[in-house]
């Protein structure tokens, strides 16, 4: 139906950036399901030409084939955009998704708001774009609290090892001492090895 066409051609060829558009093409298509006429093809003018005639009917002149299809594109619309989830069409609001608001009053195309008539529902995105807000806030001071604590802890690492680096080497007493024994013994070892060439060669 070119109804739904904006929906349909837009999910079809559009994949970025389009939560934006979702509310505004939804709101006018249930706007014009809703509408007491149906824009229908001019069936006595068909001919070899490209582009169809259209004319306006009202619905109470419908057939009976045609207005359960009508009944039937209202509560499929319903069911898809309003949360309807009876068998009968209910004239429910439009719902907006949390993801739609916050687009719509990010995008550029949007942000004015225009599209939504309903005040208390404009406050309601404002408020939500506030919070979202103060939570990324929250969430930015606390990264660059926690990159600032490591990069304090960072520095004095390296300045403690620099430091370390740096002092002289002590020598204890008591590794003096055993440093000195230990050369005595390697001498008189050598010594008593001497003795014994010696003894060897006078003989």
């Amino acid at each position: 139906m070119v109804i739904s066409q904006p929906l349909s051609v837009l999910s079809q060829t559009e994949k970025k950036f389009t939560a934006a558009l979702g509310y505004p093409l939804k709101n006018s298509t249930l706007t014009q399901l809703r509408k007491p006429h149906l824009s229908v093809i001019k069936l006595s003018d068909v001919d070899a030409r490209t582009t169809l005639k259209r004319e306006d009917i009202l619905l109470e002149d419908l057939s009976e084939v045609g207005l359960e299809t009508m009944r039937r594109c209202n509560l499929e619309g319903e069911r898809r955009f309003c949360g309807n989830v009876t068998e009968d069409v209910t004239g429910a609001p439009l719902i907006m998704s949390t993801r739609e608001k916050l687009s719509t009053v990010l995008d550029l195309r949007t942000c004015r708001l225009e599209h939504v008539h309903d005040d208390a529902l404009k406050r309601e995105i404002v408020n939500l774009l506030r919070q979202e807000y103060i939570i990324f806030g929250k969430k930015a001071c606390l990264f660059l609290q926690e990159q600032k604590i490591a990069k304090t802890a960072a520095s004095a690492a390296a300045k403690t090892a620099a430091e370390d680096a740096l002092k002289p080497i002590v020598i204890t007493d008591t590794e003096s001492q055993h440093h000195n024994n230990g050369g005595e013994r390697e001498t008189g070892g050598g010594g008593g090895g001497g003795g014994g060439g010696g003894k060897d060669i006078m003989s």
